[in-house]
């Protein structure tokens, strides 16, 4: 959330912003970053009081001492003209608050509204837009506008979904079910409740009466439509994490004010503010020698009083506090006085230097892992996290049906992955279309699947290379070898897209990571290059297995070079060359050794696979 400094001295008298951040900050508010006079912070769920600029202003104000100064709220009322409300489903809308300005100019916003937005990273729109936004960053409680001359009846309904269709401001067409909240006019639906206002009773350039809505609904609700529809915004936002009830009508008398003020309305009498159902001010047990038996300090009586008293609590303090209502992250006795160590300061919290530590032990998974995350970045290759989300339905790496998603977020990824490799390929492409550097990348993380009694996942090694399949299949031995495998040892997919995946559960269950330092030989290596011609069906797995088979001892690696396909090759042949060195531990091989160990490869493949040697 952007809070302009500028904007919040209308409310509270500021330091320097590098106080104002420090402030802030060892009181437990996240800011992530506080460039040009604008403070960006990043809140937690349940500190909703501090959506808003009367909001932070009133935490500096209990952290620094200083008094706030809120709006004051003024204005003319002409004759009556009241607006029926029926709200329908009163468990998802427990407070109503309808207003009606009259005679108002749409155009532009003043100035210095429009800066305060901008600062605050909302685009202005016109006066009467600009008024809804400006109250709800002010004090956190969400409105909407509509045009009444496009509202067709005289009643505001609240109410649930009947399956109409909705075209949003946004210009995104709805359909609104029976799990969802709408406002409704006699006729059709003109807004989901929380989330959008509909596009048919928007204010435009022509309007001259407006209804402001200020309303509590359900955060649950909310929250699950939204994600339904794939629709979010400020007031959504607000409305998920809950809003104070006791702003609800101050908000619509703001807004009404300042229509006055600046669009030359007229205000008029009559505004309905149905409640349905008022929240119970709770009661919190607080006994005052907790305190400091809590947090080991010794703050004084006088002092607990005035902190709570300067959080807005109603006592009597001895026995039990009520927390105002826009707190409602304070439930328990708990809350109180971590709230009470946060004002006084945590620095003020006394350290026991006699605490011991203990370092848990890496489990035999975690070090596997770091072996292969070793060994992989040892050779360029840059570790990446994708998203868990996919719509790919390429059965090539994993066949079946991917598991789908009960409630997904929008209309895209409505599947669990069920494979790595096409995420990192499209890491791949997207590097290439930016002109980033091309380099190997690696994930270790889940994959889902289905099975016969619901759903399962396991952990997968994904690695793709840009460099081609004989890169892919060198950075896979690496790995292997590293954790003492060889390929033949575990489940593993390499396609010449450049992309393979291994079962990292498996890895993990055969990892030999005790193996012993082996000196270096002291005979120097003789080494050959073979290709061969085989089948399209011979796997390189089968072609090494046949070449180890019937090599001797001397064999000490064979490396895969290159594959060829194309003319003399006959159609469905292919040529694969490959390397081997040949080594002997107390002398050094002659030529015609390594020569006649070849001949006996040869002669083995062509018995074997039916391979020729390549002329």
């Amino acid at each position: 959330m952007k809070v302009p400094q500028s904007w919040l001295r209308d409310y509270v008298d500021l330091g320097s912003p590098a106080e104002v951040a420090k402030t802030l900050v060892f009181a437990g508010v996240g800011i992530e970053g506080a460039d040009g006079g604008v403070l960006d912070l990043e809140l937690t769920a349940n500190r909703a009081d501090l959506l808003s600029m009367l909001g932070i202003a009133r935490e500096l104000a209990l952290l620094t001492g200083k008094p706030v100064r809120e709006p004051k709220v003024e204005f003319a009322e002409a004759e009556p003209w009241p607006v029926p409300v029926a709200v329908e489903d009163e468990s998802l809308c427990p407070r109503y608050v309808a207003r009606i300005v009259t005679g108002v100019t749409v155009g532009p916003s003043p100035a210095w509204m429009q800066e305060k937005l901008d600062a605050a990273g909302l685009r202005p729109v016109n006066n009467i837009v600009d008024i809804t936004n400006f109250v709800l960053l002010e004090c956190g409680q969400p409105l909407h506008a509509f045009d009444l001359e496009l509202l067709r009846g005289p009643a505001i309904v609240v109410r649930r979904g009947r399956g109409e269709k909705m075209v949003a401001i946004d210009g995104k067409e709805c359909t609104l079910d029976s799990e969802m909240l709408v406002i409704a006019d006699s006729e059709r639906a003109v807004a989901v409740a929380g989330v959008m206002g509909g596009k048919e009773s928007e204010i435009h350039g022509g309007t001259k009466d407006v209804l402001i809505e200020s309303a509590q609904f359900d955060p649950v609700s909310v929250r699950r439509t939204s994600r339904r529809l794939g629709l979010s915004s400020e007031s959504s936002y607000r409305f998920e994490r809950g809003v104070d009830w006791e702003t609800i009508e101050w908000a619509s008398r703001r807004a009404a004010q300042l229509m006055a003020e600046l669009a030359g309305g007229k205000v008029r009498r009559g505004s309905v503010d149905v409640v349905v159902s008022p929240p119970e001010r709770r009661v919190i047990r607080f006994r005052l020698d907790r305190v400091n038996a809590v947090l080991g300090t010794s703050i004084s009586n006088e002092r607990i009083y005035q902190i709570l008293g300067k959080l807005g609590c109603v006592g009597p303090f001895i026995s039990g506090v009520r927390p105002p209502a826009r707190r409602r992250d304070i439930r328990s006795e708990v809350d109180l006085i971590e709230e009470i160590a946060r004002v006084d300061g945590y620095d003020k919290i006394p350290s026991d230097t006699d605490l011991g530590t203990r370092v848990a032990s890496d489990r035999p998974d975690d070090l596997v892992r770091d072996a292969v995350r070793s060994a992989l970045t040892g050779m360029g290759c840059f570790e990446v996290l994708t998203w868990s989300f996919s719509d790919v339905k390429d059965d090539r790496w994993a066949p079946g049906d991917p598991v789908a998603l009960r409630d997904p977020a929008g209309n895209v990824d409505r599947r669990l992955r069920k494979s790595l490799a096409p995420g990192l390929l499209d890491v791949l492409k997207t590097n290439e279309n930016y002109k980033e550097p091309l380099v190997p990348i690696f994930e270790i993380v889940k994959v889902y699947f289905e099975t016969p009694d619901g759903f399962g996942e396991r952990e997968v090694l994904g690695i793709a290379t840009p460099e081609g399949y004989a890169h892919l299949k060198g950075l896979v031995e690496r790995v292997l070898e590293r954790v003492g495998l060889c390929p033949g040892d575990v489940t593993a997919h390499l396609s010449e897209s450049g992309a393979a995946e291994l079962d990292f559960e498996e890895i993990c269950r055969k990892a030999r990571l005790d193996r012993k330092f082996r000196d270096f030989s002291r005979t120097p290596p003789v080494g050959r290059d073979l290709a061969v011609v085989l089948d399209e069906s011979v796997t390189w797995a089968r072609l090494e297995a046949c070449v180890r088979a019937a090599a001797p001892p001397a064999l000490e690696s064979i490396g895969f070079l290159d594959v060829y396909r194309g003319k003399p090759v006959p159609p469905g042949k292919k040529s694969v060359a490959f390397s081997m060195t040949f080594r002997a531990p107390d002398r050094t091989l002659t030529g015609d050794e390594a020569d006649a160990a070849v001949k006996g490869i040869v002669d083995a493949i062509a018995v074997n696979l039916g391979g020729t040697l390549r002329q």
